[in-house]
């Protein structure tokens, strides 16, 4: 008689039979999507935003003439956020501050935090994408400082003055909750928001030589990095 030596492998040792083992299994099948997901948003995430480079929209370009000056002050925290990201998925993907393995919290709140981390994942992409369609071809990496720079006020930027800040922000809580890690939610609030909110300031610098009293009656109507509500 021939023997389904697979099918039994997957009776006695795959197929959960305890609530133990269910968890652990569940846990193990998410961490891998975890990693698969994130990964496939930054992809997306930084695909769209060299793509949309070569776009205009209905926004004005930047003059071929135009004399712009790149601000140096702009390229420290950029190299600091950076780093930032590589260092805390490092830690992500090592599982190094994970909760999952600890079963009171694992079991009753990584199923919840999964898919809570996977919709301010996708909540915070494509509130990025859509803010960095408005800029068109005139976002950099760097604060550029133009004579001739256009004044953004459509769409997110209606209501916030950095909202790429805040989506990117929101994706790091994403993946942190997904991780269902410590480490990385935390460091989202102490280390990842402080460098955004200084290079946000940076660029508001640069903002208000270029556009003068019309930026400042901006900054009054609308929030730095998050909605302004009062």
């Amino acid at each position: 008689m021939q023997i389904n030596w697979l099918g039994e492998f997957f009776v006695k040792f795959v197929q959960p039979h305890s609530y133990l083992w269910e968890g652990i299994w569940i846990n193990a099948v998410t961490m891998n999507a975890a990693k698969y997901i994130t990964l496939g948003a930054w992809i997306i995430y930084w695909l769209s935003f060299f793509l949309l480079k070569k776009t205009s929209g209905s926004f004005q370009t930047l003059p071929t003439q135009d004399v712009s000056v790149t601000d140096p002050k702009s390229k420290k925290p950029l190299i600091w956020v950076i780093a930032l990201h590589f260092i805390l998925y490092a830690f992500l993907w090592q599982e190094i501050g994970g909760l999952k393995d600890v079963p009171a919290l694992s079991n009753s709140f990584y199923p919840a935090a999964f898919a809570a981390g996977i919709i301010l994942l996708a909540g915070g992409l494509i509130f990025s994408i859509i803010s960095r369609y408005y800029l068109g071809p005139n976002w950099s990496l760097l604060t550029i400082t133009s004579v001739n720079r256009p004044f953004i006020k459509e769409g997110p930027y209606k209501y916030i003055r950095h909202p790429i800040y805040l989506g990117l922000f929101v994706i790091w809580l994403g993946a942190s909750l997904v991780f269902f890690n410590w480490i990385g939610f935390i460091s989202a609030f102490a280390v990842l928001l402080p460098l955004l909110h200084y290079r946000a300031r940076i660029e508001e610098e640069s903002l208000i030589k270029t556009f003068g009293i019309e930026y400042q009656n901006h900054i009054s109507s609308t929030g730095l990095m998050f909605f302004k509500f009062f």
